[in-house]
C-alpha cells in the first residue's frame, strides 16, 4: 500500500485544509466510537429480502465473486442497498467488496440514513480491494462531514483508483437529490485528494445544478490536484460553473479540460437545428493567462494598501482604469458592482495592482447563458493561423444555442441564413452583449466592460473584427470575383463595404450597437483605451471614417451606420467635428479614396487625433 506523494506543497495544502475545516468539526467528527473490523472472511449471506429487481442480482453477483459484476452502486438512490439498521448485512457487504476480484468501478450515492458503523464497514471492506480504478460519487452527503472522508482514506491510499466522478444519479432520483457541495463540502473533496496520488481524469457534472460553485475554496481542489495528482491529465466539467478565482488556478495545470455538456444540443431553436450541427470539441490545453505589466488605461486592477477606514473597504476588490489625471497624478477607476453614484474614485498607482487576464475558454458552451461573460467567450478566431501553418489558439466548435443562439435569432431567419459561414459566433457575442447594455442599462454595460476587459485581449480584436473585417452578408447572389474579395482579405486588411440590408441589420443589433451604448458612460473610456492598443484598432478607424463617407453618399450602410459611427468617433477621438454629416461632397469623396482598401491609409495609427482628421476632412 503507497502512500500519497510527499511533497512539501501538498503536505502544506492538506495542513491548510485541515485548518479551514476546524469551524465544521464537532465531538461528533471522532471516528473512534466507530471504528470496526472487517475481516476477508464471513459465513453472513446477503439476505435476499434486503434486496429486490436488479439488485438481488447484483448482490449475488457480488457473493459470488463473479467477473460479470463490473460496477456498483450503493446507496439510497436507486441503487444496491443493504438496509439503514442492519450492521450484519453492511458489515458482509464490505467483506464481499473486499473480495471481489472482478469490480471495477464502485459508485456511493445518497447516505442520509446510513449510520455511521454502516458507512465505515464498506470502506474497511473496501481498503483491501485492489481491483477497482474509478470512484463516482452521485450525491454530496458524503461530504458532509469529515469523518467521512477518513473513513475512505485508507481505500484510497491504495492508490488504484485513476478516475474520479461526481455526477447526479440516474433515473428517477436525479431531481432529488441533486450533487450540492457546499463550502464544507468543497474543502473536504479538496481534503479527500490529497489522500492519494493516483488520479488520471476528473470528472465533475452538473454540481450545484449548474450554479456557480463556491470561488472562495474552489479553488482548493484545483490547487489538490496540482500538489498531489502528477498523473492528471484531464479534466471535465460537464455543466459545472466555475468562478474567477477557480477558473485562474485551473488555468495553472497543465491538463486537457473539457467543458462540454451532454445535453447541449436539446432545446435548439428550429432555426439553429436547421443551420447548424454539433461540432467536435478540440480538447487542449490551456493558454496561458495574460499578466498586464503596467497600470494604465483600459485594464482590470486590484485595490491594495489603502489605509483609511473608506479606502480599506475597497482592498481586494476589482475595479477598471478608465483614465489617468495628470494634474493629481492619480487614475480614475470604476469600481465593480458599486452604485453608480459612488463608483468613481481617483487613485495612485501604488494601490493598484494589474490583474492577469483569464485564459481563452476552450470549451464548447460558449455563449450558452445570460451573462456577459459567457458571450464574450464567442468573440474568438483562430489565431496565427495561415498557409501550411498550424494556429496557435483553436477555438472549440459549438452549438449556437442558450442566450446568444435567442438573441441572433431575433435578428430574423433570413439573415441568419447568410451567417452560417460568416462568423455567426462572433456576431452572436456581440448582438448577445449589446442586448445585456440595452436591457439592463448603466449595470449592464458595468458587466458588459468588465467581461470584455477581464478575458484575453483576443476578446477586444474580435470585437474591432466584426466591424472592419466582416464576412459578407447578403441576400442577392453575388459574382464570384467579389466573393473573393471576402473569402482572400486577412483580418490585417478591410474587407469591402457592404451596402445590404441583412448586414445593416445585423450590425445596428451587434457591435455597432453596443459601442453606441457604451458611448453612455464615462467608465467606456476604458473600452476605447482598450481598443486602441488592438493591432487592428486603425483598420476600425479606418472602417468608421468610410461610413461617415458613406453617409454622405447616402448609401443604406451609410445612413444607419454613419451616425452610430460619429458618436463612436467623438469618443475615441476628442475634439473631432462629426456632430453632424459630412456635407461637403468634394470633402465626402476625398476621404473615402483616402480610406480606400488600396490605399496605405499612413495617417491612421493608435496615434490619429481630431485635430489630424479635422484638417483633413473635418474643418468647420
Amino acid at each position: 500500500m503507497s502512500e500519497p506523494k510527499n511533497n512539501d506543497h501538498g503536505s502544506e495544502l492538506a495542513a491548510k485544509l485541515e485548518t479551514l475545516l476546524t469551524p465544521y468539526k464537532s465531538d461528533d467528527d471522532d471516528m473512534s466510537d466507530y471504528s470496526v473490523t472487517v475481516g476477508n472472511e464471513t459465513s453472513v449471506q446477503l439476505k435476499n429480502e434486503a434486496f429486490d429487481g436488479d439488485d438481488l442480482q447484483e448482490h449475488k453477483l457480488l457473493m459470488r465473486n463473479s467477473p460479470n459484476l463490473k460496477s456498483l452502486m450503493i446507496g439510497e438512490d436507486d441503487s444496491f442497498f443493504p438496509g439503514c439498521d442492519d450492521d450484519e448485512q453492511w458489515e458482509a457487504t464490505g467483506i464481499y467488496l473486499g473480495n471481489h476480484t472482478h469490480l471495477t468501478e464502485i459508485g456511493l450515492g445518497y447516505m442520509g440514513g446510513v449510520m455511521e458503523y454502516n458507512l465505515s464497514a464498506v470502506c474497511k471492506g473496501l481498503a483491501r480491494n485492489s481491483s477497482i480504478s474509478k470512484l463516482i460519487f452521485t450525491s454530496g452527503s458524503i461530504f458532509d462531514r469529515p469523518r467521512h472522508v477518513e473513513a475512505l482514506t485508507p481505500f484510497l491510499r491504495n492508490n488504484n483508483i485513476t478516475c474520479l466522478v461526481i455526477r447526479p444519479p440516474n433515473g428517477e432520483y436525479t431531481g432529488n437529490h441533486p450533487v450540492t457541495l457546499d463550502k464544507r463540502g468543497i474543502l473536504l473533496l479538496a481534503l479527500m485528494l490529497t489522500k492519494f496520488n493516483s488520479l488520471k481524469s476528473l470528472e465533475l457534472e452538473k454540481l450545484c445544478n449548474g450554479t456557480m460553485m463556491d470561488d472562495e475554496v474552489m479553488p482548493q481542489v484545483f490547487d489538490a490536484l496540482g500538489a498531489c495528482h502528477p498523473g492528471l491529465s484531464s479534466i471535465k466539467l460537464s455543466g459545472t460553473t466555475l468562478g474567477r478565482n477557480a477558473k485562474h488556478t485551473l488555468s495553472k495545470l497543465d491538463v486537457l479540460i473539457d467543458e462540454s455538456t451532454s445535453d447541449g444540443n436539446k432545446g435548439l431553436d428550429s432555426i439553429f437545428d436547421m443551420l447548424l450541427s454539433p461540432g467536435t470539441l478540440r480538447n487542449q490545453k490551456a493558454p496561458k493567462p495574460v499578466i498586464p505589466t503596467e497600470v494604465q488605461p483600459g485594464i482590470l486592477c486590484e485595490v491594495d494598501g489603502l489605509k483609511s477606514e473608506a479606502g480599506k473597504k475597497l482592498n481586494a476588490r476589482r475595479c477598471a482604469i478608465v483614465r489617468y489625471v495628470a494634474e493629481d497624478e492619480r487614475y480614475e477607476v470604476r469600481m465593480e458592482n458599486e452604485s453608480a453614484k459612488d463608483a468613481t474614485f481617483a487613485l495612485k498607482k501604488a494601490n493598484l495592482r494589474p490583474l492577469e487576464k483569464l485564459v481563452l475558454p476552450t470549451h464548447s458552451r460558449r455563449g450558452s447563458f445570460n451573462s456577459p461573460q459567457s458571450l464574450c467567450e464567442l468573440l474568438l478566431y483562430y489565431k496565427d493561423s495561415g498557409p501550411y501553418t498550424e494556429p496557435t489558439f483553436s477555438p472549440s466548435r459549438i452549438v449556437l444555442t442558450g442566450y446568444a443562439g435567442r438573441q441572433l435569432a431575433h435578428i430574423g431567419s433570413s439573415n441568419l441564413m447568410w451567417l452560417v459561414q460568416v462568423q455567426i459566433e462572433q456576431l452572436a457575442g456581440a448582438v448577445g452583449l449589446a442586448s445585456i447594455c440595452q436591457d439592463y442599462g448603466e449595470d449592464g454595460a458595468e458587466k458588459v466592460l468588465f467581461a470584455l476587459l477581464e478575458g484575453d485581449p483576443m476578446y477586444i480584436d474580435v470585437l474591432i473584427q466584426t466591424i472592419h473585417w466582416t464576412g459578407l452578408i447578403d441576400h442577392e447572389e453575388c459574382d464570384e470575383e467579389f466573393n473573393d474579395e471576402f473569402n482572400n482579405c486577412p483580418p490585417t486588411k478591410l474587407t469591402p463595404d457592404q451596402d445590404s440590408k441583412p448586414y445593416v441589420k445585423v450590425m445596428t443589433t451587434g457591435p455597432f450597437r453596443l459601442l453606441v451604448e457604451m458611448t453612455k458612460y464615462k467608465f467606456g473610456s476604458a473600452l476605447w483605451a482598450a481598443m486602441k492598443e488592438s493591432e487592428f484598432y486603425p483598420l476600425f478607424i479606418q472602417r468608421l471614417l468610410r461610413l461617415v463617407g458613406r453617409e454622405s453618399l447616402g448609401t443604406h450602410d451609410g445612413k444607419k451606420l454613419g451616425p452610430m459611427s460619429r458618436k463612436i468617433l467623438m469618443k475615441l477621438l476628442p475634439g473631432i467635428n462629426v456632430e453632424k454629416s459630412l456635407r461637403n461632397m468634394a470633402k465626402a469623396n476625398d476621404l473615402l479614396t483616402q480610406t480606400s482598401r488600396e490605399s496605405p491609409c499612413n495617417f491612421i495609427n493608435d496615434k490619429v487625433s481630431g485635430k489630424t482628421l479635422n484638417a483633413m476632412f473635418f474643418s468647420v
